[in-house]
């Protein structure tokens, strides 16, 4: 069946866009005076900040820029915003640096502290005050299963399955130990190292 002189032309509205971010991020219009909440990423490298005082409004002028163009316009704070913005950035950062601390004796080489004995006699004999214990080396351990299954008619439906459990492990570990400056302890340990025992 045929129609003429008119034709029919379907248009679909345009949809608007409705994705929505799951974690938003809105750049702060000037120096963020209260912490906010959620995940802030820190600025990049190249927005660098200067701080200047300029004595004849009495406000320190917080500009940042990116190369020699300006990020975002100047802000302006007076004496008492600004020793607040300081106060707060000075918590902080100590905060911070005492959060940090644990991971960051964890990296130093050796997990265990050094130890101080405070007595005059040790340091006199040993020529020091110090106990450093430094454990290095490294540990595979494998775990595996195998099962296997035998179709004996002779067997109960039991035994026909049977499951084996294995277990290897690899040390290679040495622990260098130096108390004061006198005495130096070394000691290997290796689970492959082939050794004959002979006694005469």
């Amino acid at each position: 069946m045929l129609f003429a002189g008119h034709s029919f032309a379907q248009t679909v509205p345009a949809k608007k866009d409705t994705t929505k971010l799951v974690y938003p991020f809105k750049d702060l219009k000037g120096v963020e005076l209260k912490k906010q909440s959620g995940i802030i990423l820190p600025k990049p490298s190249n927005i660098q900040r200067s701080v200047e005082f300029d004595p004849i409004s009495k406000r320190y002028i917080i500009r940042e820029k990116i190369g020699d163009r300006l990020y975002r316009e100047p802000q302006y704070l007076s004496i008492e915003e600004y020793q607040k913005y300081e106060n707060q950035l000075i918590k902080r950062n100590y905060w911070r640096e005492l959060a940090d601390l644990p991971l960051s004796e964890a990296r130093e080489p050796g997990f265990i502290p050094q130890v101080k004995i405070n007595s005059r006699s040790f340091e006199r004999i040993f020529g020091g005050n110090t106990i450093d214990i430094r454990p290095q080396g490294s540990a595979d351990l494998t775990f595996s299963g195998r099962l296997s299954r035998n179709e004996n008619p002779m067997f109960n439906e039991r035994q026909r399955r049977q499951g084996n459990f294995d277990f290897n492990q690899r040390i290679q570990m040495n622990v260098v130990g130096q108390i004061g400056e006198k005495m130096k302890i070394s000691t290997n340990y290796n689970t492959e190292a082939q050794f004959d025992l002979k006694i005469r």
